[in-house]
């Protein structure tokens, strides 16, 4: 699966097109961040009431995230659906993964853990691209 970069605050990023969904609550596609350094898959708290989850603020994680910025996070109760395609292909990929919601994440960041761990990651940086090689059956 072949993906461009975009561009992104002045910066051309790994950022490629997700749908979300959640029992009955499908989300169109929402950019997300390739972000190979991230532990966890975070989401903007907004898309938790977009898919009808309700989170318990009590039960939070402190973490670090990008440029060292300590901030809560909030497990999803459910697992959550993930799709994505190819632009220019008919292939697509659909897994299920945890996620945790921010409040103040202002974009999505696809990290490791059930999420990237599963694909073959190849950033071709002059050209703008990438590839993403599934390495596990569709659910």
């Amino acid at each position: 699966m072949r993906f461009d970069f975009y561009p992104y605050e002045g910066n051309w990023l790994p950022i490629i097109p997700v749908i979300f969904a959640c029992k009955k609550n499908r989300l169109p596609p929402i950019l997300a961040l390739v972000d190979t350094g991230a532990t966890h898959t975070i989401l903007p708290m907004e898309i938790a009431t977009e898919l009808g989850i309700t989170i318990d603020h009590d039960d939070r994680i402190e973490t670090q995230v990008a440029g060292g910025t300590q901030c809560f996070i909030y497990p999803s109760p459910f697992m959550i659906d993930c799709l994505i395609r190819d632009p220019g292909a008919s292939m697509e990929c659909h897994w299920r993964a945890p996620v945790f919601f921010s409040e103040g994440q202002h974009i999505v960041l696809l990290g490791h853990h059930r999420c990237l761990e599963k694909f073959d990651a190849t950033f071709y940086g002059p050209e703008k691209r990438m590839e993403l090689h599934p390495r596990f059956r569709d659910r």
